[in-house]
Formats: structure tokens, sequence, C-alpha cells
């Protein structure tokens, strides 16, 4: 988990992230902030990273196997189309990939929906 820090911001710190919740990361990269929601949810929450590359996918999946997160599920896919059930999903964290989508407003409906 640790392998991925850089210049990382407090993603987590505009509120809180209840224990039991569904979070779902969008661009989750290699999984930091992913693996942080899944400890703030707790085993009763489920953490959904979501990323376009798939390398990005197996190092988020190999660090929730080291961290021992069995609620953590990484899903390919894009902010403009969530691979997520409607109305399913508690929060929503995404650390600055909105900034790089070029259709905000689709992204944006995605996370309202999901």
């Amino acid at each position: 988990m640790t392998e991925s820090f850089g210049r990382r911001r407090k993603s987590h710190a505009i509120g809180p992230v209840p224990a039991g919740a569904t979070v779902v990361d969008i661009g989750s990269g290699a999984g930091t902030d992913l693996l942080l929601a899944a400890v703030h949810v707790g085993p009763a929450g489920h953490a959904i990273g979501v990323d376009m590359t798939e390398p990005m996918r197996d190092r988020a999946r190999r660090g929730a196997t080291a961290c021992a997160l069995t609620h953590v599920d990484v899903r390919e896919g894009e902010a403009t189309a969530l691979p997520v059930e409607t109305e399913s999903v508690d929060v929503v964290i995404s650390n600055g990939v909105l900034n790089l989508v070029a259709e905000k407003q689709v992204a944006i409906a995605e996370i309202r929906a999901s």
C-alpha cells in the first residue's frame, strides 16, 4: 500500500466515511484512498475502486490483499460510466480524476445516480 504514497491529499477530510457504508473511489489508481476508505467502512462495508487501467487495478487488488481487506472490490470503468448499481453507493470519493474527465456533466450525473 505504501509504494504509491506521493503527493497525497486528504481525500477523506471533507466528511466522515461511516462504518458499514458503500464507498466508490473514482479513478482509484493504485488504491491508497480506496484502502483507507475500506478501513473506515470496516468489514460490514464495501469499498469499490473504479479505474480504467489494468496495471493500476492490479496494484489496488494487491494492496487490498496485503492489508487483508476482503471487502474491497476493484472494477474496470470510467467516471462517465460507473460500474455500480443505481442508488447503491453511500459515499463517492475521487482524488483529482474528475479534473481529467472531458464530459464532466456526464460524470456528475453518474455520481448522482450511484
